[in-house]
């Protein structure tokens, strides 16, 4: 196998894993805006808010610890930036003839097009510089947050209790960043992308199930349970059930 043929092995299997990582966090902010917003509207389930900042800790904890994974950059880790030093390393490997000739030859000069868009204008391949700036842009606006999710989330260090809890925009903001980065170099190594790593459309509807009861014997006092039976039939349940 080439060496050209090993990279591009490597890349898809990486982008593809970032792929699914991303689009976890993506989907579970889709889910978080709403819920938030039901609630928002609706008065009578705000109060007793218990369950809300359970929801809303949860979230925010897995998807800081989801950006400090995609962000990590020890050599035994697949994440967004070793994927761009890699391509840092090898970028004379991502060449325009390459890209295009995923085209058909009816649409040659769109794939020019698209490769001049990512790559940069009159430039037979990848200059070192475009992954370069992407991951430096990327590691300077993400520093604070990354730097919050080290400190007080993934430890506990003297002194962290100090630090400034980030808002949702800042969070918004990595992630729809990583997004577009993630997006950018899957068009140029597989040639397509889809617009955003979440997922566009859903065959279902999530909501479903808050158009019934949650609670299904009145007499119960759900507040007081402390463990939960295994159920004897397991089809269809969700996985924390089982």
């Amino acid at each position: 196998m080439t060496r050209h043929a090993t990279l591009n092995r490597k890349w898809r299997r990486w982008i593809k894993l970032l792929e699914d990582e991303l689009g976890t966090l993506l989907d579970s902010r889709h889910i978080f805006r709403g819920l938030k917003a039901m609630v928002l509207d609706n008065e009578a389930i705000q109060k007793p808010r218990a369950f809300h900042d359970w929801v809303t800790r949860n979230y925010c904890i897995a998807t800081w610890i989801g950006i400090r994974r995609l962000m990590d950059e020890d050599r035994r880790s697949i994440s967004v930036i070793r994927l761009l030093n890699d391509i840092e390393k090898n970028a004379d490997y991502l060449t325009k003839e390459s890209y295009v000739r995923r085209y058909p030859l009816h649409s040659r000069k769109a794939g020019e097009q698209s490769f001049d868009r990512n790559a940069g204008n009159r430039v037979d391949r990848l200059p070192v510089t475009v992954p370069q700036t992407d991951r430096d842009d990327l590691k300077k606006r993400l520093h604070r947050l990354e730097r919050f999710i080290t400190k007080r989330i993934a430890h506990y260090d003297i002194g962290s209790d100090r630090r400034a809890i980030p808002s949702m925009a800042t969070v918004d903001s990595a992630l729809d960043r990583l997004d577009k980065i993630l997006m950018k170099y899957m068009l140029l190594i597989k040639g397509s992308a889809p617009q955003t790593a979440g997922a566009e459309s859903w065959t279902f509807n999530w909501t479903d199930i808050f158009h019934v009861p949650w609670i299904s014997d009145p007499n119960k006092n759900y507040a007081e349970v402390r463990d939960v039976a295994k159920p004897t039939a397991k089809k269809n349940l969700p996985w924390f059930i089982t």
